[in-house]
């Protein structure tokens, strides 16, 4: 039996040597694959979590859907960063009206989806009017309302507009009215009937200037009155309308009552 020992021991110690081997072995094995999980793991994690911000830095800023309402070019709903202001949404609605009245709108602030932005209109200002009277050789005389500013072309249309006899040359046309203004649109004061008599003058006006309806040239050569005082006669009738009396014709400046008493006889209406 010491003999096989002896024999077959060194066999033995041969078998044991590879088992601790083999043993060694795997155990090294094992703690590797558990560290290759590990590993696995982490890299995982860290990709997913890098493919997360990519995705979110990809994505870049949220959008807004806001109505923009109001006083601007073009109305409507608008796709906006949430980044964008008041301002960014009426410049892409064409921008701001001529009516718009911005002093009250915060132009600074920030969208949010569902924002109603409101442009509103300036307040309109009122209208005024005054009355004239509209006389003479128009076709419906009377008291007209007249918007403040309009001229005595437009009264006159309201009146109708002229009758196949009157004479506007010597009426500015062109004055603004005001209130209780009296326009007076002159006749044509020498029509030529086939006899050859002027219907329009009588024997007591016969050779008279009517200061009514005369021209600067005709005034002018009146007594004391000139080419000044006759385009002052003028304007007065453009402004006032024809003269109702002959005195009337003081009521111009610088015609004063010792020039009307030289030209009294001279003149007519």
């Amino acid at each position: 039996m010491i003999a096989f020992v002896k024999r077959y021991a060194g066999f033995f110690l041969l078998l044991l040597s590879l088992g601790g081997l083999v043993f060694l072995n795997v155990g090294s094995r094992a703690e590797a694959d558990v560290a290759v999980i590990r590993t696995t793991t982490t890299i995982q994690a860290t990709t997913t979590a890098s493919t997360t911000a990519v995705t979110t830095s990809t994505m870049g800023p949220r959008l807004c859907a806001v109505d923009v309402i109001g006083a601007v070019l073009h109305p409507g709903r608008y796709i906006l960063s949430e980044t964008a202001t008041v301002a960014d949404a009426i410049a892409l609605a064409g921008g701001a009206a001529a009516t718009a009245d911005l002093s009250a709108v915060n132009l600074a602030k920030a969208l949010y989806d569902g924002m109603v932005v409101a442009v509103p209109a300036a307040a309109a200002a009122p209208i005024t009017y005054v009355y004239v009277d509209v006389k003479g050789a128009v076709r419906f005389p009377g008291v007209y309302r007249v918007e403040t500013g309009k001229r005595v072309v437009d009264a006159v249309l309201l009146a109708g507009g002229f009758t196949a006899d009157a004479d506007a040359s010597n009426i500015n046309l062109a004055v603004t009215v005001r209130d209780e203004m009296m326009i007076v649109i002159p006749f044509v004061s020498s029509v030529s009937d086939p006899d050859g008599e002027d219907p329009g003058v009588t024997d007591e006006n016969a050779g008279k200037v009517n200061i009514n309806t005369a021209t600067v040239e005709e005034l002018d050569v009146l007594y004391g009155i000139g080419y000044i005082l006759a385009q002052r006669i003028i304007d007065y009738r453009a402004e006032y309308g024809a003269f109702e009396t002959i005195e009337d014709i003081m009521k111009v400046d610088g015609i004063k009552e010792s020039v009307y008493e030289a030209i009294k006889d001279d003149i007519c209406v």
